[in-house]
């Protein structure tokens, strides 16, 4: 296991070592997960979080964690798209 030493500003704030942004493609601006091991000595895991996917694939996945079926819309003919005169 790789360590470091840091210091933390003022404002709260850490730099993670070059190396390991690289190695873990975090760049600026890249959202990260942080948790407290909660092992008595203050350990903190850090992990990057990926992307939300979006489009269908994004859609795909939100509805896997969706608790139930979802009901399927009723069909209906909007009002200015009537099927008779698109002849």
């Amino acid at each position: 296991m790789k360590t470091t030493t840091g210091v933390i500003s003022t404002q709260g704030q850490f730099t993670l070592p070059k190396a390991w942004r690289d190695a873990w493609g975090i760049t600026q601006g890249t959202s990260v997960a942080v948790f407290d091991l909660e092992d008595g000595e203050g350990t903190l895991l850090v992990k990057p979080i990926s992307k939300p996917k979006r489009g269908l694939k994004g859609l795909a996945k939100m509805m896997e964690r969706c608790p139930g079926e979802l009901p399927v819309p009723e069909r209906h003919v909007l009002p200015f798209r009537d099927p008779l005169k698109l002849g």
